[in-house]
């Protein structure tokens, strides 16, 4: 996530032999790429040359999208299953994870709004199942608000035979809440773990120890036969500490991850 943030769509693409290079030095045994990085046969045929370049295995692939208003919905409903039949073909992927767009200044979606919303995830579900793919559903901190209602709806609407849901302790951890309760509603949910670290409320330069207790998060999910991925996702924010350069970063993160993951019995699925 935090390469995307840093250089951008374009650069992203044109500098991926670089990012791939330095997400594998770092010791990381597989990466997720953006599905709107991904939108023509030759960034296809490079990506896939470069996973095998770097002896990489993709983990599934991340897009966002606007899933509350019907016409919308509809346009990038066929816009993603369009892009994933072209990709499936050469990635075989397992997952796809989506992460509803929030209201223009992040308001809060109507109940109408999010009954769209949960309908388009069943209907992609739905498609991508014909091709043995499995839809996942990834919160930020929109979904946080009001205790956590827009999250708590799509639960509701939409149960666990359409979608899993990718946890990310931090952002429950920003909107005031305790990430171990919210957890421990959902835990059997949960097939992927984002992994970031906030002190005092602001994003580290690296995954280490901070605000939210990560082990007693992997220790929970691990109570509930939890086998999905561990995801480290490094993000920036104006005041996050800007010291260590990025491909250094990600190297003390993957060692923290492992640390971290060792300590708790859960090594396995960490990218």
């Amino acid at each position: 996530m935090c390469y995307r943030q840093v250089l951008g769509r374009e650069q992203l693409i044109q500098k991926l032999d670089t990012v791939l290079g330095q997400v594998a030095a770092a010791g990381f045994p597989a990466v997720r790429h953006f599905i709107d990085c991904l939108t023509t046969e030759d960034l296809i045929d490079n990506y896939v040359e470069l996973l095998d370049k770097y002896k990489l295995r993709p983990a599934g692939v991340f897009t966002g999208g606007v899933l509350y208003d019907a016409d919308k919905a509809d346009q990038f409903e066929r816009t993603l299953l369009a892009v994933v039949s072209a990709i499936q073909p050469s990635l075989n992927l397992q997952t796809i994870t989506i992460g509803p767009d929030p209201l223009p200044r992040k308001g809060a979606k109507s109940d109408r709004q999010l009954e769209i919303q949960a309908q388009t995830l069943i209907n992609i579900s739905e498609k991508l199942s014909d091709q043995q793919i499995r839809l996942i559903y990834r919160f930020a901190g929109p979904e946080m608000a009001d205790d956590a209602r827009e999250f708590k709806r799509m639960m509701r609407l939409v149960t666990s035979q359409y979608i899993g849901v990718c946890y990310d302790p931090d952002w429950v951890a920003r909107s005031g809440q305790y990430p171990i309760d919210l957890l421990d509603q959902f835990a059997p949910r949960v097939e992927e773990l984002q992994l970031r670290s906030s002190r005092d409320g602001v994003w580290d330069e690296v995954l280490g120890d901070g605000d939210v207790d990560l082990k007693e998060v992997i220790e929970l999910l691990a109570d509930y036969d939890y086998r999905g991925w561990y995801l480290v996702a490094l993000a920036r924010e104006a005041k996050t500490p800007k010291n260590i350069p990025l491909p250094e970063a990600l190297k003390k993160s993957y060692d923290y991850a492992q640390t971290l993951l060792k300590t708790a019995s859960r090594l396995q699925g960490l990218y």
